[in-house]
């Protein structure tokens, strides 16, 4: 199913407050295969950022929108999602605008100083560790979710 993460540019991440309120976001991600941990950055005050600094615990699902029924596949994964560590955030920034932005030009234009990072910046990387991964799967027309490892 590697191939569903790396085709596509956004997943959606579901995430709720201590009291059960939910939110759903969309947001780029990037994947470090080596670690099974995906990765995004956000602003710490969004509403998603806010629940997941009172409640790790997020869903998350990655799919193709444009993808006919026919061969439409995603991901839904239950998810554990926490700050990335200040000791680990210069190689997880060079992960993340190299994947995203391939080209040189590109990437001059989105990189971010380290510093937009950290301290009273109000940008964080996050990273999610995935707890259970599904793919959905397909028996005589009929959705169905089937366990996997990443």
């Amino acid at each position: 199913m590697h191939s569903i993460i790396e085709r596509n540019r956004y997943l959606t991440i579901a995430t709720s407050d201590k009291r059960g309120n939910v939110w759903i976001a969309p947001l780029a991600y990037v994947f470090d295969g080596n670690k099974n941990l995906f990765y995004f950055y956000s602003d710490k005050n969004s509403k998603h950022c806010r629940h997941l600094a009172v409640n790790p615990n997020a869903a998350i699902a990655i799919f193709d929108s444009q993808a006919s029924s026919e061969v439409a596949s995603g991901l839904q994964i239950n998810a554990i999602v926490e700050l990335v560590d200040d000791d680990c955030l210069a190689n997880v920034m060079t992960l993340y605008f190299e994947q995203s932005f391939p080209d040189d030009q590109d990437r001059q234009k989105w990189e971010r100083p380290i510093a937009v990072f950290q301290g009273d910046s109000v940008q964080r990387f996050y990273q999610v560790h995935p707890v259970e991964v599904f793919v959905n799967t397909q028996k005589d027309m009929i959705d169905c979710r089937k366990i996997i490892n990443l």
